[in-house]
Formats: structure tokens, sequence, C-alpha cells
């Protein structure tokens, strides 16, 4: 009878049992609770879980809100163009490159009147508008050849005057002029493109020796945009001090900006105006109107020129120069075919000589395209030659390029695009084949023109200020329409890095101020480069990258050029925004609202972030055939919305973090507790025996788990409470995921207690009778080891059913957790990046203490399994088994129990994956699945074959 009371009433001996009946009062809650081992185990991981996943919820939701605070906002928040505007982002995913806005399509823009009414919205703080004139005409390059020290000897030279660009992976031919030319110290016969010299002594001669003059350059467009210099200050901030020349013109030269109105007298010190140097031409043109431009100090892309000289034979006698009149009757290659002759055969290489061009030519400036003979130096000082003022009658405007989405390279999970070719074009963008007059009276090989790679439509689209001008007639002094008068200057480098003072995390186009940071990553056959190679525009306005503006002029300047509605976009900015909360944002719909009731194309840019994209460029090497394709270029396109799917997406994936360890939780508290049924079976029988109400025993096993669940909210609240007080954040949510963990614990007893009571029933059988039912032959007759763990397995159905199902959904919790954290998508923009750097602590602190919690729930699970089995196993071990034979019917067991919950765990990780946003079910499924073979493990840890020990099983042999 004590032996029976013993095992009945557990911890309870005959005499507790005796002194219950007498006494009623059983020990309180608290003292079972910690008189439970397996309980106490229990609460200390649920505890965890609740005040980790409360703290841990509080702290990220903290970071991720301040984070995005920080870097939601660019420059500029609402991006404003004309009616029926479409950026064009259908084809690109909604992404747009960097400085490109897509102009090109408006043929007219937004008028003066709409941005004034704009600026007149309440919340408007910045309204800063930008207007594309386009690429004209900038400069007339003239080369010019010194010949400083000339030879003793009448000497044929041929002479090769190259000029190229670059764009950092090849050189790109702009122009290429070769000519034959006879000198001595007293005699200078050329043939073109040769086509002018300057006697000895000019000043433009250095030492007193002839300089050549070659024919003019292809033509060079510079892109002129308008801005109103005072709001683009305020937007740019200190970095837009370069345009302080454009806000200090006079106020009464604004409404009169003629050639007339400039003094030379007053002006030559501040302004390089082109025509002369110092002022603008007096003359038929005076009346002409003056755009003021801020203009590059060097062109916007490289420029070099190099001059090599071949002598062509040996010198000859002065006996057969040619005649004055022989030169002026008779075709100089003619002369100089014969002199050559003369010469004898062989070429002797003199040597080359090259000038870096770039900071040498300004746009609408002056130049110095000067070369020099090899061996021999430049002069110090020169007075520049001018570039007179070309005049355009239309501006080339540049459309967007054709994209098309296509798949990633392999190893590459970037989003990639592949641009469409147009065809060659020459190296100045003009078309491919485009010839100067003279060139058609050349020899082929005397003047070249290079090709470059086209992307870019070129639209032309006439200036207004043609309108207002008459062309002279016959016998009239020459005019222009127009001037272009570069007031200041500025370094586009110090440009550039006045579009850098945005958030790199939230950078949006300002208009097109920096090229695109372009990086070659991958050859066309997707093979990575071991180093990317930088792509630089050049001097092609075609190209596949866009070179930035080299002049910059005001909105009256603009109007001239572009008409009464000069304006391609406006750039807002909302005033009073406080952060990336529903108030700020709300405050940008209001603008945007009454922005767009205005007739005008709106987009929300606010929340905008660059992310990386790889484009595949084809056909990009054109001068020799066939073309060759470039592969793959990194650049960093803006992606709308961005900080939207950053606070969803890391939001949603802390909640689903939260939600599993909620599940975990569950799923240990009601193992434990159902595990532990047959105890409670017992001692709720003898509770009923000496007349305890059936309320009243669900009383008593409910109570320890109400303990429980107080102490759990208490560390929840006070942690709660301290994190709240440390981050200046009380988040209701944390506390709420601490509770409901808590809660877990009188759940699952409550569901104990209720099957306690129905098992009480006639038909209650003795639940320690584990192998009660199980059939002794047949194919369950035990052969071995391992049909013995398949019977341990099916003999206990109840715990085997709980354990099945509770490493089930621990692993399909944890492989959800896992996938969530490592991709987590919320895009690839640079803030997400950010922001998932600075959550990743926080999300897998959490992510270890659910994979922790399941861990702990199944060695818990095989803890109890091993000891409720421990006189079987001693039994087996005293009948001859061996520990090597009683480990492998342990592991058997195991294995058949995680061969049960791996379609369990699957299915919660397929299932799981659709709420927390994976995009691949398999993979989830897959992993917890194999995460669920993991008890083997874990089980192992747990214990394995007992020791021997004297009397081991005695007196209980037959219940095996």
């Amino acid at each position: 009878t004590r032996r029976c009371f013993t095992r009945r009433l557990g911890s309870m001996d005959l005499l507790t049992a005796f002194g219950a009946i007498l006494k009623p009062p059983l020990p309180n809650a608290l003292t079972r609770l910690t008189r439970d081992r397996v309980s106490l185990v229990a609460l200390a991981i649920i505890t965890a879980l609740a005040v980790g996943a409360a703290q841990t919820n509080v702290s990220a939701q903290v970071s991720l809100t301040g984070a995005v605070d920080a870097s939601w906002r660019g420059a500029y928040d609402i991006l404003v163009r004309p009616p029926a505007s479409q950026l064009g982002v259908e084809q690109t995913n909604g992404l747009i490159e960097p400085n490109f806005l897509d102009y090109g399509a408006n043929t007219r823009g937004i008028s003066l009147d709409k941005l004034a009414e704009i600026r007149a919205l309440p919340g408007v703080e910045v309204a800063a508008p930008v207007s594309v004139i386009g690429y004209v005409l900038s400069s007339a390059l003239n080369p010019q050849t010194a010949i400083t020290n000339p030879p003793a000897q009448p000497t044929v030279y041929r002479l090769t005057l190259t000029t190229s660009t670059s764009d950092g992976l090849q050189t790109l031919e702009l122009n290429r002029q070769q000519a034959t030319i006879l000198v001595d110290t007293t005699t200078l016969l050329t043939t073109p493109p040769i086509v002018g010299t300057i006697g000895g002594g000019s000043s433009s001669s250095d030492s007193g020796g002839d300089s050549l003059g070659w024919l003019v350059l292809p033509p060079l467009r510079t892109e002129i945009i308008g801005v109103d210099p005072i709001a683009e200050q305020e937007l740019l901030g200190p970095r837009g001090s370069f345009l302080d020349p454009l806000v200090e013109l006079p106020s009464s030269r604004r409404g009169d900006l003629t050639s007339r109105s400039f003094d030379c007298s007053l002006d030559a010190a501040a302004l390089a105006v082109l025509g002369s140097v110092g002022c603008v031409p007096q003359g038929p043109s005076t009346q002409a109107p003056v755009v003021p431009l801020v203009v590059s100090a060097r062109l916007p892309a490289a420029l070099t020129m190099s001059l090599q000289v071949d002598q062509l034979g040996a010198t000859i006698p002065t006996s057969i120069l040619p005649t004055e009149s022989e030169t002026s009757s008779t075709d100089a290659y003619t002369i100089m075919d014969r002199l050559v002759q003369a010469a004898g055969p062989g070429v002797t290489r003199i040597g080359t000589t090259q000038r870096d061009l770039t900071t040498l030519i300004q746009p609408f400036g002056p130049q110095d395209l000067r070369t020099v003979f090899p061996g021999s130096s430049l002069a110090d000082s020169i007075i520049p030659v001018t570039n007179g003022s070309p005049v355009d009658f239309s501006a080339l405007v540049p459309e967007r390029p054709m994209y098309r989405v296509t798949e990633a390279r392999p190893g590459s999970s970037a989003v990639t695009f592949q641009v469409s070719a147009l065809g060659p074009v020459n190296a100045n963008g003009d078309p491919a084949g485009t010839h100067h007059d003279f060139q058609l009276r050349l020899p082929a090989a005397a003047y070249q023109i290079g090709l470059d790679a086209g992307y870019r439509a070129l639209v032309s689209r006439p200036l207004a200020v043609m309108r207002l001008y008459t062309p002279p007639g016959p016998g009239q002094p020459s005019d222009v329409p127009y001037y272009a008068d570069a007031v200041g200057t500025f370094d586009p480098a110090d440009l550039a890095a006045a579009d850098a003072t945005q958030d790199p995390l939230a950078y949006v186009p300002l208009g097109a101020y920096a090229p695109a940071d372009s990086e070659l990553v991958a050859r066309p056959d997707g093979t990575a480069l071991p180093t990317p190679a930088k792509i630089n525009p050049t001097l092609n306005p075609a190209g596949f990258i866009a070179a930035p503006p080299s002049a910059i002029t005001d909105l009256l300047g603009a109007t001239l050029l572009r008409g009464p509605d000069p304006i391609d976009a406006i750039r807002v900015r909302v005033g009073g925004l406080t952060g990336f909360d529903s108030l700020s944002r709300a405050k940008v719909e209001q603008v945007a609202s009454a922005i767009r009731a205005l007739g005008l194309d709106v987009q929300i840019v606010a929340g905008s972030s660059p992310q990386p994209v790889e484009v595949y460029v084809p056909d990009y090497f054109v001068n020799g055939p066939p073309s060759r394709d470039l592969g793959y270029v990194r650049q960093h396109w803006t992606s709308l919305g961005a900080a939207q799917s950053v606070e969803t997406g890391l939001g949603g994936t802390n909640s689903a973090l939260l939600f599993l360890a909620l599940a975990v939780a569950l799923a240990m508290a009601a193992g434990i507790a159902l595990i532990r049924l047959a105890g409670r079976t017992a001692d709720a029988a003898i509770l009923r025996a000496i007349g305890w109400s059936d309320a009243r025993i669900a009383r008593f096993i409910t109570a320890d788990a109400l303990v429980a669940c107080l102490l759990v909210e208490s560390a929840s609240f006070i942690v709660w409470v301290a994190g709240s007080r440390a981050s200046a954040r009380a988040d209701p949510a944390g506390l709420a995921v601490g509770f409901a963990l808590a809660a877990t614990l009188p759940v699952a007893a409550s569901a104990a207690a209720v099957l306690v009571l129905h098992r009480l029933g006639p038909s209650a059988r003795d639940a320690g009778e584990t192998w009660r039912g199980v059939p002794t032959g047949g194919w369950l007759r035990v052969r071995g080891p391992l049909s013995l763990g398949l019977r341990a397995v099916l003999a206990r159905p109840a715990r085997s059913l709980v354990t099945v199902v509770a490493v089930g959904l621990a692993a399909g919790a944890t492989a959800l957790g896992g996938l969530a954290v490592a991709t987590s998508y919320v895009g690839q923009t640079l803030l997400a990046n950010a922001v998932s750097q600075t959550l990743h602590p926080y999300q897998i602190l959490l992510l270890v203490l659910v994979a922790g919690s399941g861990i702990l729930l199944a060695l818990s699970v095989q803890r109890l399994d091993r000891r409720d089995r421990t006189v079987e196993l001693q039994v087996l071990s005293a009948a001859g088994w061996t520990p090597g034979q009683i480990r492998l019917s342990l592991q058997a067991s195991r294995l058949v129990l995680s061969l049960a919950a791996a379609p369990i765990a699957a299915s919660v990780g397929a299932l799981g994956a659709i709420p927390v946003s994976l995009t691949q079910p398999e993979r989830a499924a897959l992993l917890a699945a194999g995460l669920a073979f993991t008890l083997v493990v874990w089980g192992g840890l747990a214990g394995g074959a007992p020791r021997p020990s004297r009397g081991a099983g005695r007196g209980r042999l037959a219940r095996p």
C-alpha cells in the first residue's frame, strides 16, 4: 500500500497522504512549483522568451523608427512635372536613373505663374525649378602647332594631330588630322588640313617660330540648365555657393541683359564675356540679348591632344623648292608629292607631344589648344584665344534610354536591365557619317571623326530666342540672335559634392549635377571582374552615361531660350515634418494633392533610397567591326517608396518572430502539461477519493501555473518599464508580448485539468501501465533494439503524439525565424541595408530565443521520457543488453519520432512562409523538416544508456 500511494502521489509519502485526509490543506502552489524541476525549467524558458522578446521588440522598434526617421528624406519630398508627363518608370519597376529625370519629351514646360502658385501653397518650404535647355554649341576649337626650332635645311614632315577622350576603359578618338609640311628657317609650305600660318614674331608663336593653324575640331556641345539660383541654394545648402554670380547680378541687368548693358570698364575684371576678352563686342549686335551663365572651369569629360611628327626621307636641296608663282598657281598636294619624292624613301619618327586639354577649354570661355614639335616647349604666358560666341538655332535634348528587365547574371541578386543600343554615332554625338563641308574636299585620311556608341535619342528643339531674331539681309553686317555670357565659373567636383550633401541612404535626383557612379562588374558572359572598373562619361550626349551640365543660367535666361513655360521639373520640400510618421506623411500627401489640383503631374519621392542596379550594355565597342558588348554595369538608381517598404517589411519580420516565439512557448507549456498528465491524473484520483470536488481539483492543478504566469508577467513588466525609460519610448506591444507568452502556462494547465477530470471517469485506466495493449506477437514482437524502439513509441501514444507535435512546431518556427531574418526582403536599397544591419542583432536575438526554446523543449521532453523509462532500461541492462544496444533502441525511438515530426514541421514552414512574406515556401518546408531530425541529436544529449545498478528491476520483471 505504501508503495502504491508513493507511486500515485509522487512526492507525497504515506504520512503526507493520511495528513491530507485529516488536514485538507496541501503545500501551496508556489511550494509545489519550486519542487517540480520540469515545471521550473519550462518556467525559466518561457520567462526568458517573454522578457527577451518584449525588450527586444521595444529596442527593435525604437531602432527601426530612429533609423528610418534619420534617413527617409532627401533634398526634396515631391517632384512636380508638366501635365501628361511621365517618368517612364514602368519599364524599370519604379526605379529612376541617377540625375536623369527624363526631360526629353517635354516641348512645353511649367510656367512661372504656376511656380508662384506652388510656392504660395501652405506647407511648401522650398520649390526649386529646373529647366533643361539642352546641348548647344559652346566651343569653336581651333588647334595650333608651334614650330619653335625649325631645321636649317628644308625638311618634309608628316604631322598627325589626334584629339581623343576616354571613358576609363577605352580611348575614343574624337578627331584625327594629318598634314604634310615643308619647313626650314625661311620656308614653310603646308597641305590641308593645316589651313593657315602665323609668321615669326607673333605673340602666339612663342619663341619667334611659325604657328600652324589646323582645321576646327568637330563641334563640342555643352548642356545648359536653368535654375532659380536662390531656391537652388536653399535646396543645396552651403554647397550652392557656386551660384552666387547669378544671385548677385544687379537687378537692373535682370530686365535688360543685352550686349549694350555690359560696360567693359566696369565688368572686365569680373566677367569673362565671350566674343573678345573683357566685354561683348559692340556693333550691329549691341541689342542682342545676353544669357548669363555660370560655367564649368573644365570640360565634362577628359580630352587629350597629341601631335606625332615623322620626317619623310632626307633633307632636300634648296634648288628644287617651289617658287612663289608655283605655290600660288599649283595645287598644294601636287607640289608636296614632288617634294616627298625628292626627299626619298624612309620614315623617321621624330617624336610625340601630348597635352591634356580638359582644363584648358572652358565652355563659352577661353581655350588653349596649342601643341609644339617634340623637343620644344610652350611659352608660359599667352593671350588666351576666345571661342567667339557660338550660336545654335536649336538645342539637342536627350531622351531617356529604353530598358527592359532581364535575368540577373549568375551570382548576382541585383535588379538587372538591358539597355537598348541605337547604333554608332560620331564621338561628339552627331549622327554617324556627319561631315563638315571642307571634309568633302580632303583626302580620306586627312580629316577623320571617330565613333562612339549611342543609347539616347537626341531631339532637336528650337530655341525660343530665334523667334525674335531677324537674319541680316544681303550686304548687311553680320548679326547674332543672342550672346552667352560666362559670369562665373565652378569646379565640377564641387558641384558633384553639392549633390553628395544629401544623405546617401535617401538620395533623390537633383537634376543633373553629377554623373552616374558606374562600374563595370562583369563581362558579357556574366563572369565577375576581380576588381570593378569605373566608367566615366564622354563628350557624347547620346552616350550611355550622361555627363553633368557644364553651364547653368537663371530663370530669365531659361525663359529666353525655352520660352514662357521654361520649367521641366520643380523639386518641392515640405516644411514642418518631424519624422517618418503618419502625420508627416499626411502633410506630404496634402501638399501633393494641392499641387495635383493645379493640373500638374506629381510624384512623391520622400522615403526614396538608392539601390544597386546592374545594366547589361550591348554594342558598346563600335570602333572595330563587329561591335562588342560591354557587359554588366552597376549603378545606383533611386527606388521610390523605399522607407515604407523598409518599415513595413522589417516590422513584419519582427512581428513574425514574436508570433513564432509565442507558438514555441505554447508548445512547450502544452507539451510539459500533457506529458505530466499521468502523474496529474493519479494525484487527482487520490484527491477525489478524499472528497474533493472537480472544481477544487481543477484549481489545484492550475494553481502552480497561475503562480508561474504571475512571475513571468512581473518579470516582463519590470524589464519593459526599464527598457521604456532607457529608450524614452513606451511601446505597449512589448508588454503585450510578455503577457501573451506568460498566458501560455495557465492555458496549457487548464487544458490539462480538463483532460485529467475526463480521465477520472468510469473508463479511466492506470495511465502508468505504458505497455498495456501492445501486441507481443507478429511484426511488432521484439527482435532487437530497432523493433524495441518502435514498440516504445507505439506503446505511449499520448506522449509520442505530444513529442511529435512539439518538435514539429519548434522546428517549423525555428526554420521560419531563420529564413525571415536571412531573407527578409525589404528591397535592396541602401536604406534597407543600413536599417537591416541595425535591426539584425535584435532579430538574431529573437531567433536565438525561439531556436533555443525549441531545443530546450526537445531536451526536456526527452529527459522526462528518459527518466520515466529508467526502470525499463535497467531491466534490459540486467537482462544482458549492452549499452550500445540500449542506445540504439533509444535512437530508433527518436528517429521514429523525427520521421513523424518532419511532415508537421514542413507544413508549419510552408504555411507560415506566406504571412512571413518568404518568397520560397519550399525552402522553409525543407529546412523545417531537416531541423525536425535534429531530435536525434538533442535526444542523445538528454541521456543514453543507464548505468547498471545492483538489484535493477528486482520484483518488476513482469512489467515489461
